[in-house]
């Protein structure tokens, strides 16, 4: 008997350990992915920029990577990747730029269900491998296992005075194996459900990628390696701004270039500096205030809040600009005017624009999945991408430990093809801005041709920490490049950890603008709406010199342009570097005057100096500001006018200047919500007083 019991006791064991094998097994199965569909050979590569311009040999890396022989696009039946451009084309502006968010927002809804299943399946296989906590009332299964044991060992006790009975064991073994198996399936369907989903939107995404003519990466790894963190939850609003949770700045970087003073006229009547056209700071301070911050104060530049509004000047007659010249007695003080010097440029038609060839060099790096930085960069581009003619080129180099030079100069009509090179970017790495720009200045002079626009454009947070990482080594690598008319143009992102001043130097040596991008809208104004502006340069080393009248003015101030400043001495200096003017662009500088009682007659004369970028001809022009300029009450003065003093005083207040320190953001905002009022049909304007009140309400820290 005691054997018999003995021996069953073993064979229950046995079918035990066999049921919770297959238990545990049964979860993890799953049939396996299909294949992913093989791509298609890349197609021919593209024609040369110029049949007379001596094309060099590219890279190996650049060369397994042709363009492809697509066919033009087509008004009539425009590809999907066209579809939104075309149909946008044909809408008014103000509906288009009203409508760029709305548009752009569905290819982040995209985005965003990609990630969706991608951590659904995540969220599946980790499910499927968990058990629920078992029940209190049965035993573990290692106590089946030792009970178990412990039969076989005891071979003649019997199972009624110490151990479990047999139908006890039988009884646990079916509850805990049936618990295991309800589990296991369930976790088991919901996986392989998830999974599914996720691999056949990943085939899907390959197979139009294939049907698109995308290339795979280039041999080498031109792109970065994928990651195994998922990516952000955040995404962007319907102004594409991500709202931070909560912000942090831990490495921000910015340069205090101080504050220009007042300058006795009959010591120095001279006022010299260059033309700066950037608006990056302005785009900077909206970001901290939306953050619920004061912007740091050696982050504002006021000429570039200035610069970021529309003046409404007048266009030239004949040259490339027209001087205007007013002012007003300043609602900030008791004693002193406010003037005005606006230099318009001559505005070029989109269709009479040189072609251009832009070579993206775009910062991939980890700092750039902060804040989902790179797919603003992505949209972004999309955007610019969709702008350009067909015959203008895209090259692209990309940067985080190492640079890679992804694609060759590409005409746009290929955009499909350029735009699955851009999707496919994902972050990772440190930040080897020099080597990034190393490459990509090679890739523009290989293709520079005099007839055409050649533009790097660095698209980045600006934190280099491999290889050189100062603006000044960083150009030094590439300064016979600039010399030869590559320009360079900066577009920054991201805030928490940000190099302002590696970002707005850069541009400054490279001949080039600056600009932030903190949102969609800021995006679709710098690659739309002012594309030729951006790309087309009608003015070198342009400088600016004011000659006061020290018989009408006792003092005066440059409000802003810290770091343009030029020597008076070098104005005619032809040699001196100063600033680069696109097609269309306004500049804007505000002085702070103080008068001689019962002054009369010329206040200054304004000269306007620059080279013609095809021409290399010297050109100057001049124009006389009279005291008839000025207006007596502030509120009379034209309303551009009023706007440009209230947004230099709101600069003024942030960045803490001396000469503002009895001025407060609530004075500010009495002008700022008056001048709202009479602009409000322009959203920048009615933009910039919502912000006022915004930073009024943040305490000053």
């Amino acid at each position: 008997m005691k054997s018999t019991f003995t021996t069953a006791l073993v064979i229950t064991g046995i079918a035990l350990f066999g049921l919770l094998f297959v238990a545990c097994g049964s979860g993890a199965s799953e049939d396996p992915a299909p294949p992913a569909p093989a791509r298609p050979a890349a197609p021919a590569a593209q024609s040369a920029p110029a049949p007379d311009a001596p094309v060099a040999e590219a890279p190996s890396m650049i060369q397994q990577q042709p363009a492809p022989a697509a066919p033009a696009r087509q008004p009539e039946a425009p590809m999907p990747a066209q579809a939104t451009a075309a149909a946008e084309e044909s809408r008014p502006a103000a509906a288009v730029r009203s409508g760029v968010d709305a548009m752009l927002m569905e290819d982040a809804s995209s985005s965003n269900e990609a990630a969706k299943t991608e951590s659904m399946s995540t969220q599946a296989a980790q499910a499927a491998h968990a058990l629920p906590a078992p029940d209190p009332s049965l035993p573990s299964a290692e106590d089946i296992t030792k009970a178990v044991a412990d039969g076989v060992a005891a071979g003649t006790k019997d199972a009624q005075s110490g151990g479990l009975t047999a139908a006890e064991i039988q009884r646990i073994t079916q509850s805990s194996v049936g618990t295991t198996h309800k589990v296991s399936d369930s976790n088991a369907v919901e996986a392989q459900s998830a999974t599914a989903e996720s691999t056949q939107s990943a085939t899907q995404s390959m197979a139009g990628a294939a049907q698109a003519g995308a290339p795979p990466p280039p041999s080498g790894g031109a792109l970065p390696p994928a990651h195994g963190t998922p990516p952000p939850n955040r995404d962007y609003g319907d102004t594409g701004y991500v709202p931070p949770s909560p912000p942090t700045y831990d490495t921000t970087f910015f340069q205090n270039y101080g504050v220009n003073p007042f300058i006795d006229a009959r010591a120095d009547h001279l006022s010299t500096f260059a033309m700066d056209v950037d608006t990056a700071s302005y785009s900077v301070a909206r970001r901290f205030v939306q953050d619920g911050n004061r912007p740091d104060p050696d982050s504002v530049r006021v000429e570039e809040f200035v610069n970021y509004f529309d003046q409404e000047y007048p266009q030239p007659h004949k040259g490339a600009f027209a001087i205007h010249v007013d002012g007003a007695h300043s609602p900030f003080t008791n004693d002193t005017w406010i003037a005005r010097v606006g230099i318009q440029g001559r505005d070029v038609p989109d269709h009479r624009r040189k072609d251009a060839t832009l070579v993206f060099v775009i910062d991939t790096s980890g700092s750039m999945s902060r804040e989902n930085r790179l797919e603003l960069v992505k949209r972004a581009l999309r955007l610019l991408v969709r702008e350009l003619r067909p015959s203008d080129q895209i090259g692209i180099v990309t940067y985080g430990s190492r640079g890679h030079a992804v694609l060759n100069p590409t005409q746009a009509k290929h955009d499909d093809y350029i735009l699955e090179v851009i999707d496919r970017l994902h972050p990772g790495g440190s930040t080897n801005a020099e080597e990034g720009l190393r490459l990509g200045y090679e890739m523009a002079d290989r293709w520079l041709d005099p007839e055409r626009i050649t533009r790097i454009i660095l698209l980045s947070d600006g934190v280099a920490n491999v290889g050189q990482t100062g603006p000044d080594a960083i150009l030094n690598q590439v300064r016979r490049y600039v010399n030869e008319g590559v320009t360079l143009s900066t577009v920054g992102v991201g805030i928490g950890n940000y190099n302002d001043v590696l970002m707005e130097q850069l541009a400054n040596d490279g001949n080039g603008n600056y600009i932030y991008i903190d949102n969609l809208t800021e995006a679709w104004k710098s690659f739309a709406d002012n594309l030729t502006s951006t790309l087309q340069v009608i003015a070198r080393d342009a400088k600016i010199q004011v000659s006061f009248n020290p018989d009408v003015v006792h003092s005066y101030r440059l409000i802003g342009y810290e770091n343009r400043d030029v020597a008076d001495r070098d104005f005619r200096n032809d040699n001196v570097d100063a600033g680069e003017v696109g097609a269309g662009h306004s500049v804007t500088a505000l002085y702070e005057l103080r008068l001689h009682e019962r002054a009369d007659g010329p206040v200054a004369k304004v000269h306007v100096r620059y080279q013609d970028p095809d021409s290399h001809r010297i050109f100057e022009v001049d124009r006389n500001f009279n005291i008839s300029d000025l207006n007596e009450h502030f509120e009379s003065a034209s309303p551009r006018f009023q706007l440009a003093t209230t947004v230099a005083q709101y600069a003024e207040v942030l960045r803490r200047s001396y000469w503002a320190q009895h001025t407060t953001l609530n004075d500010v905002r009495y002008h700022a919500d008056r001048v709202g009022g009479i602009l409000r049909d322009d959203p920048e304007v009615t933009e910039f007083a919502r912000l006022v009140n915004m930073a009024a309400g943040i305490a000053d820290g």
